[in-house]
C-alpha cells in the first residue's frame, strides 16, 4: 500500500467492508460518521440550490424549512443490538439506512409529492426506502 493510501479518509476495502467490529471510539468509526454529515450536506445543499431555482424561475416555493440529523453513535449501536445484528461495519452499512436523515417540509400535500418526484429524479441521489407518511402515518 501506497503512503498516500494510509491517509485517505477511509479505505473501504480493506478496513471497513468486513467483519470489523464497530468502536465508536475509534478513528474509523469517525471517519465513516464524517462521511455519513458530509453526504447529508451534500444533499442538504441540492435541496436549497433547488429551492432557489424554484423561486426564481418559476415563482414556486413549496418548501417551508428543511432540517437534517445524524443519529448518535449510541443509538446506532442500540438499534443495532436491538435488531441483533452484529456490531460489524458491513451490518453497518447493509442493515441501517437511517444514520442520516433530512426532512423537508412543504405547506401543501400536493407540494410533498411534487417534491418528492423531482428529487427521485436527481442522478446522484438513489432512492433506498421511500414511506408514504401522508398516505399511511406512523404510529406515534
Amino acid at each position: 500500500m501506497e503512503e498516500s493510501d494510509k491517509n485517505c479518509l477511509i479505505n473501504i476495502e480493506e478496513k471497513l467492508v468486513n467483519k470489523e467490529m464497530i468502536n465508536i471510539k475509534d478513528e474509523s468509526f469517525k471517519k465513516v460518521m464524517f462521511l455519513y454529515s458530509s453526504a447529508l450536506k451534500e444533499i442538504k445543499t441540492k435541496i436549497e440550490i433547488l429551492q432557489d431555482e424554484l423561486k426564481l424561475f418559476s415563482d414556486y416555493e413549496p418548501i417551508e424549512y428543511i432540517s437534517t440529523r445524524i443519529k448518535k453513535p449510541e443509538s446506532i449501536i442500540e438499534k443495532m443490538k436491538r435488531k441483533e445484528y452484529e456490531l460489524t461495519y458491513e451490518n453497518l452499512f447493509d442493515k441501517i439506512n437511517d444514520i442520516a436523515g433530512i426532512r423537508i417540509v412543504c405547506n401543501f400535500k400536493s407540494d410533498v409529492y411534487r417534491l418528492a418526484q423531482i428529487i427521485e429524479n436527481f442522478q446522484e441521489i438513489r432512492i433506498i426506502n421511500k414511506k408514504d407518511f401522508i398516505k399511511k402515518p406512523k404510529k406515534n
